[in-house]
């Protein structure tokens, strides 16, 4: 089964392990964030990790929050610098039909300076960057209405 499966529990590890270095668990579990590490003390820590991992082992489907993607734009001074305000505007304009199927949320730095303005898809866990508000069109043609990656902006897959 896949309770035992080494991929699994390797999967596991590393999510709990990242959260007791100082991050959140990832967003799936996001009912569970805690900020961990040095701002909390190590039993709380160690007890909301664990239930994030619950959360995310036994929640139904993939996605718990329902079937919509979340667009989170790096705002950080880096990409502001590269026009993500702009960006923001476009997007804003460009998705605003779509209503609760794409939730747009400006963010902090998203820690990939220098490719930015970066966006990211969740929870599919793509990352675009170099991204301006002439890709607002192509980006929801291919991804958002056609469930696959933009490539010509693609940085990552997370």
């Amino acid at each position: 089964p896949l309770m035992g499966h080494p991929a699994l529990l390797r999967a596991l590890s590393d999510r709990y392990r990242e959260a007791l270095e100082g991050g959140y668990a990832p967003c799936d579990t996001c009912r569970f964030r805690f900020p961990v590490g040095r701002y909390a003390p190590r039993r709380e820590a160690q007890i909301a990790g664990l239930k994030a991992l619950r959360h995310a082992l036994f929640a139904p489907g993939r996605h718990p929050h329902g079937p919509f993607t979340h667009l989170l734009l790096c705002t950080g001074e880096s990409c502001r610098e590269d026009g993500a305000l702009a960006l923001l505007r476009a997007l804003e304009e460009g998705l605003k039909d779509l209503g609760p199927l794409v939730q747009l949320t400006p963010t902090p730095c998203l820690s990939r300076c220098g490719k930015g303005p970066v966006l990211l898809a969740y929870p599919e866990g793509v990352v675009y960057g170099g991204m301006g508000p002439e890709d607002v069109l192509p980006l929801r043609r291919v991804h958002l209405e056609g469930g696959e990656i933009y490539k010509p902006k693609l940085l990552e897959v997370i």
